[in-house]
């Protein structure tokens, strides 16, 4: 049975993450049937996060979970969403990890769309030679390759209920599929320094190769400008994004550290932090990328070549 706080948070979560798979799968449409041939290269940066959104929000809305931090340094996930009754305790670990998964593979993939948009511009013309799409494939296998360690940790480290956190969680539904982890195991610890580390290092990277393409932009011509300048901000505004997630952090800390401990502190990693730039990441994309937004306004799209 969930009570009125957990009714409260599954209607939230359900309202963004439904929100989101709706328009991440317009923006996916749109994608494959909409984008001229120059820009197909840099869509595959598009399709992909657009892909690992509407797996973060279908991740999310199974594995809801309220998270309580417990004695001796253990957090317990409380699983409240459908996947305790679809598949149970591994559904609910495998939902759980997949979303820390995808998280840092989005980064990588806005991260790989900064360095591919600074590699077009380095001539300083509107028009370049743009790399295979084979080859912009292979650049997206390696990043989903290389954060795949920390999924399987990440599965690793979440363990059933047990007399360890038992005693308790005896207030709440023995229904429930629970899971727990030890904040010191070697195998959570690794995974949280990656994150601290990833996310700040990432987006000071990105914010170098923003400052860089506006050195670049400005010495292009006013079409060059125009070409790249839009791409440019839709990038910008993404980099704000993964801030969502940095705050959660920080309020989950702040509730493991007893400084102030409750439900809305509880929950907000969950509901708020994790889950925003799920429906974020593809509005920016349709309303700054002038291919994509013509296809509110226009009946067809404009036949000028673009570069993107």
């Amino acid at each position: 049975m969930v009570n009125v706080d957990d009714t409260i948070h599954l209607c939230i979560l359900y309202g963004i993450n439904g929100a989101a798979i709706l328009v991440n799968l317009l923006l996916i449409w749109i994608i494959v049937m909409r984008t001229p041939v120059a820009k197909r290269s840099y869509a595959i940066f598009l399709l992909n996060n657009a892909f690992i959104d509407v797996g973060f929000a279908m991740a999310s809305v199974l594995g809801a979970a309220r998270t309580i931090s417990l004695p001796n340094g253990k957090v317990a996930f409380i699983y409240i969403g459908q996947c305790t009754g679809i598949g149970g305790i591994r559904l609910c670990n495998f939902c759980e990890s997949l979303q820390i998964y995808l998280f840092l593979e989005s980064m990588m993939i806005l991260l790989l769309s900064f360095g591919y948009r600074r590699y077009i511009i380095r001539t300083g013309t509107a028009y370049v030679r743009l790399p295979p799409r084979k080859v912009v494939w292979c650049w997206c296998l390696f990043a989903y390759i290389m954060i795949s360690p920390f999924w399987y940790l990440s599965m690793e480290s979440l363990r059933d209920r047990s007399s360890a956190v038992a005693r308790d969680l005896r207030s709440f539904n023995n229904n429930a599929a629970i899971a727990w982890l030890y904040n010191f195991d070697n195998r959570v610890v690794a995974i949280a320094l990656f994150v601290v580390l990833f996310t700040p290092i990432s987006m000071i990277l990105m914010l170098i190769l923003r400052k860089s393409l506006i050195t670049n932009l400005s010495t292009m011509s006013r079409q060059g400008q125009i070409h790249h300048g839009y791409i440019v901000k839709a990038l910008t505004y993404q980099i704000l994004i993964p801030f969502g997630f940095l705050f959660s952090i920080l309020a989950w800390f702040i509730d493991f550290s007893t400084f102030e401990s409750g439900s809305i502190a509880q929950r907000f990693i969950i509901v708020l932090g994790n889950n925003i730039f799920t429906l974020a990441s593809p509005l920016i994309n349709l309303i700054y990328l002038p291919s994509y937004r013509k296809v509110f306004t226009n009946s067809e799209i404009s036949k000028r070549p673009h570069i993107i």
